[in-house]
């Protein structure tokens, strides 16, 4: 049911987790941390505007490296930006960076990523306990040199070059070469023989876009066969919303909003 929550919105950063909040006043539902695609946004998120609303604290993380946040840009920073992302919210408390008040939230959390946050949702899988959902907006499941397992229709190694070119001050980006050994699919970080056993007896909602031409079909029917085909024991649910492409934004058609909400609330 469609609820409309007392929500409010502010800065979080603390021990390298930085990001804007989502806070909705009741503390009972599952919190949900957002990992943001590459190179992200400083934008409204407006899954954390809906989910909020609705009674799902919300963390839009930016990545270490990023906007905000210190350190530097690398694969790996981004997985442990999401495990101690994860972290923080299981504690059961967040601040507000500048006020710092303190709110409750609720320690059950579940990781959400959109696009290069599904690799990176996927990836931390293998450092955290405690996550049992996983929420994929079009998301990167892995990256390889073969285009009908990755399901990318791009040459990912143009992205290294536009945010040394363009985004210098917002994206310090390092290891160069770990970034390309990542998108050809041989990081070691994010193999995934090293997280697939992490998925046994979770729950993964996949939502895609018909008309997303930037990760084809052929990415979650790969996945789901790797799935099948190691033996992992998880409940996966793809949804495609015909009119929606690769932005997350185009997936949150009404009846999308509804199917998120009982999959969160484990209807």
């Amino acid at each position: 049911m469609i609820m409309n929550n007392t929500t409010k919105l502010f800065r979080v950063s603390k021990d390298g987790v930085t990001g804007d909040f989502y806070f909705a006043s009741s503390s009972e539902s599952p919190s949900v941390v957002f990992l943001q695609g590459m190179p992200g946004s400083t934008k409204k998120n407006d899954a954390g505007d809906f989910l909020a609303s609705q009674g799902h604290s919300l963390l839009n993380l930016e990545y270490p490296g990023t906007f905000n946040n210190g350190g530097d840009l690398t694969p790996e920073n981004c997985v442990q930006g999401a495990v101690s992302a994860v972290q923080l919210l299981q504690s059961g408390k967040v601040a507000d960076a500048f006020s710092g008040v303190e709110f409750s939230v609720s320690p059950e959390v579940v990781l959400a990523g959109t696009s290069f946050g599904g690799v990176v949702a996927l990836s931390a899988m293998a450092q955290l306990k405690g996550v049992t959902k996983l929420l994929l907006f079009s998301p990167v499941f892995l990256f390889s040199k073969n285009a009908g397992e990755s399901g990318l229709t791009e040459d990912m190694t143009g992205l290294l070059t536009y945010m040394k070119r363009c985004l210098p001050y917002t994206h310090r980006l390092a290891d160069e070469e770990g970034w390309r050994s990542l998108f050809e699919g041989v990081h070691p970080y994010f193999q995934a023989l090293k997280w697939l056993e992490c998925l046994n007896g979770k729950k993964i909602l996949v939502v895609r876009g018909a008309k997303d031409t930037s990760i084809l079909e052929a990415a979650s029917t790969h996945f789901q066969k790797l799935v099948k085909t190691k033996n992992v024991s998880c409940d996966i649910n793809v949804l495609t919303v015909e009119a929606g492409g690769h932005d997350y934004r185009t997936l949150l058609t009404s009846d999308m909003k509804a199917r998120v909400l009982a999959f969160l609330s484990g209807e």
